[in-house]
């Protein structure tokens, strides 16, 4: 119910994402690890907006102790252009802000 309360207070998931398609970033990075349903679940996100994303770069950070210390909690991690933007959930509302907001990024290939 709070997530439904949430979508209709915030109608920027309604608004149409502008036009023409490509990458609004250079680099999406996401941090996730095995067996993490909300890792499945930014995936699955990002995925449907992948007219507007560069390719996504996964990162299992339980194959790094770097990384497994810098994030281990707050996977899945989002990342555009070196920036965290996400951190345990990604949120579609501000995703989609984000790719208006966004001028499409030339010379790179979008897959």
């Amino acid at each position: 119910a709070g997530v439904r309360l949430l979508r209709q207070a915030d109608h920027s998931v309604n608004l149409p994402l502008p036009g023409p398609v490509g990458p609004r970033f250079r680099h999406v990075i996401l941090y996730s690890r095995d067996n993490c349903p909300l890792c499945d679940e930014a995936l699955e996100l990002l995925r449907q907006y992948a007219a507007y994303l560069p390719t996504i770069v996964l990162i299992d950070i339980s194959r790094d102790e770097d990384l497994t210390s810098q994030h281990g909690t707050w996977i899945p991690v989002v990342e555009f252009d070196g920036r965290i933007r996400f951190r345990g959930r990604v949120s579609e509302p501000l995703l989609r802000r984000m790719i208006r907001m966004a001028a499409p990024v030339t010379g790179l290939n979008p897959h």
